[in-house]
């Protein structure tokens, strides 16, 4: 959210912070926001193995470092960071299908397969 816009909510939502509760409220929000997006470490593990480190759209083999995990429902449309929600793919791969759920990138020939 842009800070403009934020103070914008603030001022018409009849609350009042001052400067410290202010940072308060930053600080949870992004705590919040991290912990939405985060995949624990041994879920991150557990899925490359699964997948044998194998991009689900190209089928290329690839190193830990090489490949992330791709949510098979976008997390910007509902998505959630379960395991059987995630999917071994490489960075390009991963980019190409965007916010898109993987029928739609396959409608649309997006991927690089």
């Amino acid at each position: 959210m842009e800070p403009k816009r934020g103070k914008q909510i603030l001022a018409t939502s009849g609350v009042s912070l001052d400067k410290r509760e202010r940072r308060l409220l930053r600080r949870k929000l992004c705590r919040l926001l991290k912990k939405r997006h985060s995949v624990a470490p041994g879920t991150r593990r557990h899925i490359f193995a699964r997948d044998g480190l194998k991009c689900f759209y190209c089928g290329k083999v690839g190193t830990p470092k090489g490949v992330t995990l791709d949510h098979i429902v976008p997390h910007s449309q509902g998505g959630s960071s379960h395991r059987n929600h995630l999917i071994t793919a490489w960075l390009a791969c991963n980019q190409s299908k965007g916010s898109l759920w993987l029928e739609e990138a396959v409608e649309q020939d997006l991927l690089n397969t």
